[in-house]
């Protein structure tokens, strides 16, 4: 879905849909510092909400929420619309363990030296 203004297209929604079920927000992009005015990521996303309530959809998912116990802006922007947040946990396949500590670790020493 589009969101135009003007004629000019200032954002947008893409929602892979499972018919009859389910609305997934999968991507969404707006021009929303140009055109604060017209909030195109909101309307983009009342778009595909709208769309499932017109066709049909008993879901509408957000695709995410953050880890629940970190501060996460898009966790706010989400909560706005209502609904019930769920959390169904996250997984994680570690494919190289030693790779992956030494990362873990250089990431803690870099934010260190950073501050």
């Amino acid at each position: 879905m589009l969101i135009k203004h003007e004629g000019k297209i200032i954002g947008g929604i893409l929602c892979p849909l499972m018919p009859g079920k389910a609305i997934y927000e999968w991507y969404i992009a707006g021009l929303d510092k140009e055109y604060k005015e017209q909030h195109p990521s909101i309307l983009a996303t009342w778009a595909a909400i709208d769309y499932g309530c017109r066709n049909g959809m008993q879901h509408f998912d957000f695709l995410g929420a953050g880890k629940p116990d970190a501060d996460y802006g898009v966790r706010d922007f989400k909560s706005k619309f209502g609904g019930t947040l769920v959390n169904f946990g996250r997984f994680e396949k570690i494919y190289q363990p030693l790779l992956m500590k030494t990362g873990t670790i250089g990431l803690k020493l870099y934010k260190y030296i950073r501050r």
